[in-house]
């Protein structure tokens, strides 16, 4: 339970950083509908890390030039760390 509340503060974390770093000239944009309801899903504080990941490939195969790429790369590795699965880090590209 502990791990699962660190890990929803980690995600909720990155996420406002990343919205606060994002420069305010360059807007990114959903490609439809079904990408930014992947994402929603993914950034649920009930998902499980399994699920997560089972929905950021997902986004990844149909989605792959996405300009939310490094945000989705970012949460993969947060989801990663969240499995103690760091070998899986590795082969990944955004």
């Amino acid at each position: 339970m502990k791990k699962t509340i660190i890990s929803l503060v980690a995600i909720a974390t990155l996420a406002v950083g990343l919205q606060a770093q994002a420069p305010a000239k360059t807007e990114k944009n959903w490609k439809d509908r079904a990408e930014y309801d992947l994402y929603s899903e993914i950034i649920k504080p009930d998902a499980t890390p399994a699920a997560r990941l089972q929905n950021l490939d997902k986004w990844k195969s149909a989605y792959p030039s996405s300009e939310y790429a490094d945000q989705r790369l970012k949460i993969y590795l947060i989801t990663y760390q969240q499995t103690n699965n760091h070998r899986s880090i590795l082969p990944l590209k955004s």
